[in-house]
């Protein structure tokens, strides 16, 4: 019945659906990376792993960020702002796999993307847990599970089009 009170909650859809989403960009880029890095640009195991770590790395100081801009803004406006920066840096990050960019191209887009992860699940998250704080822990449990289905469905899906490693990146995120 809990579950049935929060997904019948007209924000909490919206929030969670938006957290889900930014989701499915983190799990597209870590399905497709290695195929994308190491097999279409050629960069071996060890170059692979550090690109990875450095992405990671933006990922945390995106986190950082959006932590220090909540203390001026309120949490709808970075969201908003958030979506608004990963979706043009994701059409950014399929444009240069459409034109065959090379690799230190292609990552600028991408590490914006990736930076504005944390923005986009943690706010969409607060946004979705806001309206019930006596059972936020049966909200979170949703939009976890939203954002994992949502994340490898996505991936799986698009893994399997016949399309460039580059391409199936930009495509998902």
């Amino acid at each position: 019945g809990q579950y049935r009170t929060i997904i019948a909650n007209p924000q909490f859809r919206f929030a969670a659906v938006i957290a889900a989403l930014g989701s499915t960009a983190l799990f597209t880029y870590i399905s497709s990376s290695p195929a994308v890095i190491i097999d279409f640009y050629g960069v071996g195991e060890g170059g692979f792993a550090l690109i990875f770590a450095g992405l990671s790395l933006c990922f945390a100081l995106g986190a950082q960020i959006n932590m220090r801009l909540l203390k001026r803004f309120r949490v709808i406006a970075l969201l908003r702002a958030s979506v608004a920066t990963q979706l043009a840096a994701s059409i950014a990050v399929l444009a240069g796999a459409l034109l065959v960019v090379a690799l230190p191209v292609l990552l600028i887009p991408l590490v914006v993307a990736l930076m504005t992860v944390a923005g986009v699940n943690s706010n969409g998250i607060a946004l979705a847990l806001d309206p019930f704080p006596r059972s936020a822990a049966s909200a979170a449990a949703l939009v976890g599970g939203l954002q994992m289905t949502m994340g490898a469905l996505a991936s799986a899906v698009f893994s399997g089009l016949s399309v460039s490693p580059p391409v199936e990146m930009g495509l998902g995120m």
